[in-house]
């Protein structure tokens, strides 16, 4: 009696963790499309290129994005939950608009948690290399209008956490953050009123 001898082909590790149960890989594939129709879209509400209370509507959007119908709405609703879009069932989207009162609660969560932060850091202290390479990071320049403060800001923070000064790097983050809320409200009482 012959024994029928099937040879299975051995994957290696690499291979098998490569592969992905058709279900699975569409799945995945549809994930990333969402993924990336969710990056971009709140890339754009954030940078401004939709004004607040503006109407979107799911076909225009997929058109933009690339995308089908799904990852919009997939994407829309991640986007109402973190209140920059506001979903009217038979109507569309509207981007969300911000209060003063939740800029200025941004900017209070900012001030206790970064000032904290510094604060930290320069207690600690930390890896020279990584310090050093904070410190490259504080001299990227920005193109603004009020001659590059937030690069010397930074570098005034690293400076501070640096020298190992706890309360200097907690004085010099709050006065960063005041500085960028002062901008943020000149640009948000600049920006005319749609009717």
């Amino acid at each position: 009696m012959a024994k029928s001898v099937t040879k299975t082909k051995r994957r290696s590790p690499g291979a098998q963790s490569a592969y992905l149960p058709p279900t699975r890989y569409f799945a995945t594939v549809r994930d990333t499309l969402s993924e990336k129709v969710y990056k971009a879209f709140k890339r754009d509400i954030i940078r401004g290129v939709y004004q607040p209370g503006e109407p979107l509507t799911e076909k225009v959007l997929a058109k933009r994005y690339r995308g089908s119908r799904t990852p919009v709405r997939e994407s829309a609703l991640r986007l109402q939950q973190e209140r920059l879009l506001r979903i009217v069932p038979n109507r569309g989207y509207f981007v969300s608009q911000i209060t003063l009162q939740e800029l200025n609660e941004i900017y209070e969560y900012r001030t206790a948690v970064e000032c904290a932060a510094a604060e930290l850091a320069a207690t600690k202290g930390g890896d020279s290399e990584l310090l050093a390479r904070l410190m490259e990071l504080a001299e990227t320049s920005y193109r603004t209008d009020s001659r590059e403060v937030p690069s010397r800001e930074h570098r005034e923070i690293m400076k501070a956490i640096q020298e190992r000064n706890p309360e200097l790097a907690r004085r010099r983050m709050y006065d960063h953050i005041i500085q960028s809320k002062d901008k943020v409200l000149r640009l948000a009482s600049s920006v005319p009123s749609r009717s």
